[in-house]
């Protein structure tokens, strides 16, 4: 027995949902699940979310990268791209903002492909989710209010500069194998739920993710939350990670993974705008400080746009104990890497041990993955 799911990539940490198929086999007395995974998701890029259609994709300004700008009157909310990546239509209009230079920030966020050849939107900054027919009409809108004490997003002065303040409220959208549409959502990175939307635009119910799971929503609308565990592959399978040569955040010298040939790495990808990485880098900073350096190299790459918000950042939670390197916002396709916070281990000859989308407050995913680079069951720092 097939039928179609919806796999959530990991709550709180993936930028977009993935659609997946999965199958049901015998495997004994008791049903075994395999999940395949069809890369319908191209994720961020830039300062487009894309997502791959059979014409083409369909596109959504990027919450991740935006300008402090107003946007034409008239543009469309959602592009539609032929194959190439050249706009041919779209889904929608933009909304003005009371600010013009709120624009662009006022109407980013997500996208997904419907059957009909339609489209449906979730705003990154708003609770609000809109349907659109293949024609281009709006079948529906769906606007609920913000959460008690998110304020809506402004101009503040950060020094001598002025910054956007801004929560992220949903996530990521897709429509389940059930025809109802589900939207990842949450102000706060340890409290994600699923917001279920049905097919005429109703609320109908929210449920809570526990951080760190991945969801899978089956034809009759039941949600279940999986947590994957993390597996590190054979060392005669394992994949040689590219080498990166990148600017220290610093000014320093440049950091280039082949000076450090012969260590095992933990590679820690960060951004400012990642509510995640404020959790996380401080525990991977204790962490750090327990390692021997002369065998372990702890490297954050960070992918803001301006190094200056990198910088703040780091001052902001007190420095960590390993070097920063700037990836610039361009590492995305290099790494290999969907969404953010990222980590990935390398054993000694630089090559894959685990790739681990956030671990939150907990270090162990992080440990363990070490100890087989490694190749011991001993504490990494011993």
């Amino acid at each position: 027995m097939t039928f179609r799911a919806l796999l959530w990539g990991r709550a709180g940490r993936m930028l977009a949902p993935v659609l997946t198929s999965v199958g049901l086999a015998a495997c004994g007395e008791a049903p075994a699940v395999r999940i395949f995974t069809a890369d319908a998701l191209e994720a961020t890029s830039g300062d487009r979310f894309r997502v791959r259609t059979a014409e083409g994709a369909l596109a959504t300004r990027s919450v991740r990268e935006f300008s402090l700008a107003q946007v034409p009157a008239g543009d469309s909310l959602i592009e539609r791209q032929d194959g190439d990546g050249v706009v041919v239509g779209g889904f929608g209009t933009v909304e003005p903002a009371a600010n013009p230079f709120l624009g662009e920030l006022l109407n980013t966020g997500w996208v997904a492909p419907t059957d009909d050849g339609g489209a449906v939107f979730a705003s990154a900054v708003r609770r609000l989710v809109l349907r659109f027919e293949a024609n281009g009409r709006l079948r529906w809108r769906s606007e609920l209010p913000a959460p008690a004490g998110i304020e809506p997003p402004a101009l503040v002065r950060q020094g001598s500069s002025i910054r956007p303040a801004f929560t992220e409220l949903q996530h990521g959208i897709a429509r389940g194998p059930d025809g109802r549409f589900y939207v990842l959502a949450g102000a706060d990175p340890d409290s994600v739920r699923l917001d279920i939307i049905g097919e005429d635009g109703a609320f109908e119910a929210a449920k809570r993710i526990p951080r760190g799971a991945d969801v899978l929503v089956t034809w009759k609308g039941k949600v279940t939350a999986i947590r994957p565990k993390v597996r590190a592959p054979p060392s005669n399978l394992r994949i040689a990670f590219p080498d990166l040569d990148l600017p220290a955040l610093d000014g320093g010298a440049a950091i280039r993974l082949r000076d450090h040939a012969g260590k095992a790495v933990i590679l820690n990808v960060w951004a400012s705008w990642c509510a995640p990485c404020r959790k996380e880098m401080p525990v991977l900073s204790r962490f750090a400080a327990e390692l021997d350096t002369s065998r372990v190299l702890v490297l954050g790459v960070n992918e803001d746009s301006d190094p200056d918000d990198a910088r703040r950042f780091v001052q902001s939670i007190g420095g960590v104990a390993y070097p920063l390197a700037q990836g610039g916002g361009r590492q995305r396709e290099r790494i290999g890497y969907r969404g953010l916070p990222y980590a990935v281990v390398l054993d000694s000859a630089h090559r894959v041990v685990a790739a681990i989308h956030g671990f939150g407050d907990s270090i162990e995913p992080i440990r363990s993955a070490l100890e087989t680079a490694l190749g011991t069951a001993e504490k990494p720092g011993s």
